[in-house]
């Protein structure tokens, strides 16, 4: 099977339509709606939502989220986690020691 140059959707036999540039190069496409949008609006079909491309990156997500979810993880032990990670040790406060002052001659004549 052949896959649409824009969108990446299997084009079955007999349809879709095929356009070849002066270089050689070689394109396949499903509709006029991707062949118009790569061609003459010069569009990139990573980027839209409706193609094969943003589906099939949003189901694999989707089957990331469930498989993590089912792995038995609860939403009580997610917050124990968070709270341990927020609890920070007391440090203690160091004590520097206490100097007496230094009194000069003249001022221990004053008093």
């Amino acid at each position: 099977m052949v896959r649409c140059t824009f969108c990446n959707k299997e084009i079955d036999k007999g349809t879709g339509f095929m356009y070849v540039q002066r270089n050689g190069k070689i394109y396949n496409y499903c509709s006029q709606k991707c062949k118009k949008n790569m061609l003459n609006n010069k569009r990139v079909g990573k980027k839209l939502k409706w193609t094969e491309f943003v589906q099939d990156k949003k189901r694999q997500l989707r089957k990331r989220a469930a498989s993590k979810d089912t792995t038995g993880t609860t939403v009580e032990t997610k917050v124990k986690a968070k709270a341990k990670v927020k609890d920070k040790p007391v440090t203690k406060s160091v004590e520097k020691p206490v100097t007496k002052p230094v009194v000069s001659k003249e001022s221990a004549k004053k008093q």
